[in-house]
């Protein structure tokens, strides 16, 4: 039986499609509406990083320089959802 923490960590590492996802570390640079960023990773690439639509109602408008983490496709590092 999952706990939360297990249950947390398993949203963390598949989406929707089976997809397999790492953590990263991002600072948000840009923003772009309501729940869509520009950030950086740790080695400088630029990616796109939005909050998941069940989750904008529940957070406060996010401020560039932010340190968030996001969940990286291992397929795709163009973008990531955050998880934080």
């Amino acid at each position: 039986m999952m706990d939360a923490c297990d249950e947390a960590e398993e949203e963390l590492r598949r989406d929707g499609v089976g997809d397999i996802r790492i953590p990263a570390p991002v600072i948000l640079t840009e923003i772009l509406c309501e729940r869509t960023y520009r950030g950086t990773l740790p080695n400088g690439k630029v990616i796109l990083v939005y909050e998941k639509r069940n989750r904008v109602q529940q957070q406060q408008q996010r401020q560039v320089g932010e340190r968030v983490t996001v969940g990286l496709s291992l397929c795709d590092f163009s973008s990531g959802a955050i998880v934080d």
